[in-house]
This record gives structure tokens, C-alpha cells and sequence, in this order.
């Protein structure tokens, strides 16, 4: 009961200087105990709320600028202090963005086929590489509008898997080491798009297109093959973990590890009917691409690690294939390398120039804002 105001006001004073001598303790405790001058400047910026009830004072909010790491940097300044190095499949390299960098789209698989005739019609050794290495891919962009102190390395290769990491590239890819050789001392961040041809998310739509084409089928798609490709993306994840350990293991302390998911293909409400996909189709697909994601999260989680997830399922929002204007590629027809291959273009659902554009803005908002 409150018997008058003097005694309200005198209770008042006395909670005041409590809360107040409480937050000088508390933050004394977390500066002194290694929390650091940020994590302090935003309990003091909650105590200064909860006085400003009792005597209705101005609290600064802690800025940007205050979330620094042990060092005094911003995530965005660690980030560029030392080498970009990117590395990833297809959806890092900028498969499908075009551009490509010298000697990396190169297939010369047909003149492989004159050089073993008896007599050599084709002279010159054959090169092959087609990990397609963009100067539109996103980290292109990351690399050009950010002062990184040292260089930018360029490892992505298309195709590839999760022992591309360990071993020379699976597909044999003329040049083409481990990738986690790129990592050295100097290496300040490391982005990466990993995981989906490890689930076979390749072979997930083409049996959308097959199972279209077939009256269903091909019975690989649709929510019939929903347990099996769920089964498959799961049984990858432990090759996960181990990737975003090893990966941390092999970078330096402070360097920051981005892994980049993976875009949504088609809208959540289809209503056109790209390569006979039906739109019941399109949803199971970003269904379990949603799922493919969430692996990837999970295996982030999992690994105990620093590593960072770049979430980029909706950056091609109104941009998905079907759309007026796709920043993604459709069904694409046509001949990549040699004409040994089957004319199909591997450029077929991967970003164009302006996928890879609205990938690195999410990308860059992560550098700056950090874990």
C-alpha cells in the first residue's frame, strides 16, 4: 500500500541507485571476464531502458560499428583483411552467368577422340575444363566492391562435390587440385556453395522432366519419391560436418567460413509449365530443395564449428524459372564443349548474371552484419 508520494519517490531513488550499482558490477564483470566492450555497451544499453521507466532518460543504442570481434574489427573488416578465397560447385563457380575466365570453359573431348586416331589430325595437346568459373559470380562482385587487403582467389569449379576438397576434381578437370589448397595464413574469408550434387539435386529434376514427359512413370519425383530423396540428401550430412571442420581446421583462426545455400528454382504458386514440369512438380521441388537447405544447416550446427550460413533460398524471388524475367536458366539446349556431348547445356537451372548479382547482395549483407 502506498501510504505517500515522498515514500514512493524515496523507494523510487533507492531501486534507482540498486539497478544502477547492479550495471556498473555487471559490466565491470563482463569487460573484465574477456565478453567484450560490445556485448557490455548493449547490457548497459538494456539497464538504461529499464531506468528510463523510473526517470524517462535518452538511451544511445549500440551501433553497428560496436560489434566487433577480439580485435577491435567489424565482421566486414576482419572479413577483408587478408585473401578471398572462393571456392564451391557450379552455383560458386557461375556456371550459367557467362563470362567465363581463360582455360576454364574448355572441352576439347572431341579433339581427345582425333588424337588417339593413328594418324594425329588435330595437333596440340587437348584441354579440358569446363569448371566454368565466371566473372559474373557473385564472389566476382564480392571481391570488386570490397578493399580486401590481400588477393581474391577463384577455386570454384562446376560439378563439384565435397571430395573436390580433399582431391584432385573428380570429373578431371585439367589443372584442378584439392581445393583446400587455395587456404593459406593470409586467408581472411572463404565462401562456399557445397552439398547439392553430393544429394544428386541434378538428378532430382531431370527425373521431373523424365516423370513428366512419361505420364509419371519414371517414379522419381513427386511426393511418392519424397522418403527416398530425403534419405539421400540425410546420408550426405555426416560428409558435411567433416567439410565445414576440416575447412575451419585448415583456414586461420580468424578467418570467417560462408557457406552459401542454395536459390528456390521455380515460385511458390507456379502457373506456367517450363520443360513439362508440372506446377504439383515445381512445388516438390522447391520442397525438397527447402529440404537440401535445411541439411546444410543442420550440418552446420552439427559441426560445432564458427562456420556461417549465407541463406539465399528467396534471393531470386519473382526471378525463378516460369517468371517473365528469370534470373535463372531454364531447360537450356545446346552444346557446351565438344560435340561428343549430349546437347543439353549444363547452363540448365543455374543462375544468369543477375542471379549471381541478387546471390552476392545476400552474401555482402552477411560480411557486413556477421555471425
Amino acid at each position: 500500500m502506498r501510504t505517500n508520494k515522498r515514500n514512493e519517490d524515496g523507494a523510487v531513488s533507492v531501486e534507482y541507485v540498486g539497478v544502477s550499482v547492479a550495471l556498473i558490477i555487471l559490466v565491470s564483470a563482463l569487460a573484465m571476464s574477456g565478453v567484450g566492450e560490445s556485448a557490455a555497451k548493449s547490457f548497459s544499453y538494456v539497464f538504461c531502458k529499464a531506468a528510463a521507466v523510473v526517470d524517462g532518460r535518452a538511451c544511445d543504442a549500440p551501433s553497428s560499428s560496436d560489434n566487433t570481434n577480439g580485435e577491435g574489427l567489424t565482421p566486414q573488416e576482419q572479413a577483408t583483411s587478408g585473401d578471398y578465397v572462393a571456392l564451391g560447385d557450379s552455383y560458386s563457380s557461375g556456371e550459367g552467368a557467362d563470362d567465363y575466365v581463360d582455360n576454364t570453359n574448355s572441352d576439347d573431348a572431341t579433339k581427345e577422340f582425333w588424337n588417339d586416331a593413328p594418324i594425329d589430325l588435330w595437333p596440340g595437346e587437348p584441354h579440358n575444363n569446363i569448371c566454368r568459373r565466371s566473372a559474373n559470380a557473385y564472389s566476382a562482385t564480392i571481391a570488386e566492391q570490397n578493399d580486401f587487403k590481400g588477393d581474391y582467389i577463384f577455386g570454384a569449379c562446376s560439378g563439384g562435390i565435397t571430395d573436390d576438397y580433399y582431391g584432385d576434381n573428380h570429373s578431371d578437370n585439367d589443372g584442378e587440385g584439392p581445393q583446400r589448397d587455395h587456404i593459406t595464413e593470409d586467408t581472411s574469408l572463404i565462401t562456399m556453395s557445397m552439398g547439392g550434387n553430393d544429394f544428386g539435386f541434378g538428378d532430382i529434376v531431370a527425373g521431373c522432366v523424365v516423370g513428366s514427359t512419361t505420364m509419371g512413370l519414371a517414379g522419381s519425383c513427386g511426393p511418392d519419391a519424397s522418403a527416398a530423396t530425403k534419405a539421400g540428401i540425410d546420408a550426405k550430412v555426416d560428409a558435411l560436418i567433416k567439410l565445414y571442420q576440416d575447412v575451419e581446421a585448415d583456414a586461420p583462426d580468424d578467418a570467417r567460413i560462408l557457406i552459401v545455400g542454395y536459390p528456390q528454382l521455380f515460385p511458390d504458386n507456379p502457373s506456367g509449365l517450363p520443360l513439362a514440369i508440372t506446377n504439383d512438380n515445381q512445388r516438390w521441388i522447391n520442397e525438397m530443395g527447402d529440404y537440401a537447405n535445411q541439411a546444410i544447416q543442420r550440418a552446420i550446427t552439427e559441426s560445432g564449428t564458427d562456420v556461417e550460413f549465407v541463406d539465399v533460398s528467396n534471393a531470386l524471388e519473382g526471378h525463378e524459372v516460369g517468371t517473365d524475367e528469370p534470373w535463372i536458366h531454364d531447360l537450356k539446349f545446346g552444346i557446351d564443349g565438344g560435340w561428343i556431348k549430349p546437347p543439353v547445356s549444363n547452363n540448365s537451372f543455374h543462375p544468369t548474371s543477375d542471379g549471381q548479382n541478387a546471390i552476392a547482395v545476400r552474401v555482402q549483407q552477411q560480411i557486413e552484419e556477421g555471425p
